[in-house]
Order: structure tokens, then C-alpha cells, then sequence
């Protein structure tokens, strides 16, 4: 879990910090960390001064956030997969360890990749924690 730690402090999100690496035979074989794809502005950039949490209020700045996380930000599972397969790994039966629990989206992504085992510190949706498990997928929160 320290490596998904400095994974995730790699993360420009003014929201939340998420990493996650995949690992196959006790080999890490892909990291990955909530963000931007490359070229897009970082949420950092964005919410900056008059658009920062304090000034705008916790619940404004949490809408407008999911607003920009929905159409820029890409998930640190999702980044961490597609950094395995855009330089040919397989991550067939591999463990994900990761910040947070996947959320369904991604959930769909490990299920569809034949990731075998979860690995988690904090949970961020319990229905799709309860949806890998009804999927044979193992997951589970670490202390």
C-alpha cells in the first residue's frame, strides 16, 4: 500500500487522491493515479482563487467538481489499466491495490479486464464493492 500512496500523491485532484497499482505474480506491473489525460488542464489549474473550496463554499465547489471530474478527470484504475495495455502487459488475474474502492465504472473495466482480487484502504461505493463480489471478483478492505 505505500507504493498506491505515492501513486496517489502524484494526483493534481483538489478533491480526492487515488492510486492504484496492478500486480501479477508478485511483480508490479502498472500504476496508475487519478487525473487529466495529458494536455487537458489539471483540476489544480482550475480550481484555483475564486474558484478554490473556501471560496466558493463546500457544497458549490463539490458540483462543480463532479461537473469537471465527469468530463476531464480519469479514475487511477482506469489509468493504471490503460498504462498496462498501452505498453502490451496482460493483466489477466491480477491484483488491483488501490486508495478506494472502484466505483461501478471501473468495477465494470476490472471485471471485463479479468482482474481476480481487489485490494483497498477507504471505501468510496459499497454497492460496487457488493457488485465484484456477486461477480467473483475478491475484494477487500485493508486496515
Amino acid at each position: 500500500m505505500e507504493e498506491v500512496e505515492r501513486m496517489a500523491s502524484r494526483s493534481s485532484c483538489c478533491k480526492i487522491h487515488v492510486g492504484a497499482i496492478l500486480v501479477l505474480d508478485t511483480h508490479i506491473i502498472s500504476t496508475g493515479y487519478n487525473g487529466t489525460p495529458r494536455g487537458d488542464k489539471n483540476c489544480d489549474q482550475v480550481f484555483v482563487k475564486e474558484m478554490s473550496r473556501k471560496s466558493l463554499g463546500e457544497e458549490k465547489f463539490l458540483d462543480l467538481h463532479k461537473t469537471f471530474s465527469t468530463r476531464h478527470e480519469i479514475h487511477a484504475e482506469k489509468n493504471c489499466v490503460i498504462d498496462a495495455l498501452l505498453r502490451g502487459t496482460t493483466i489477466q488475474n491480477a491484483i488491483l491495490y488501490c486508495s478506494y474502492s472502484p466505483c461501478f465504472d471501473c468495477s465494470k473495466l476490472l471485471l471485463r479486464c479479468g482482474i481476480k482480487e481487489v485490494f483497498y484502504k477507504e471505501t468510496y461505493d459499497l454497492l460496487a464493492v457488493q457488485w465484484l463480489q456477486e461477480h467473483g471478483i475478491k475484494i477487500e478492505k485493508l486496515s
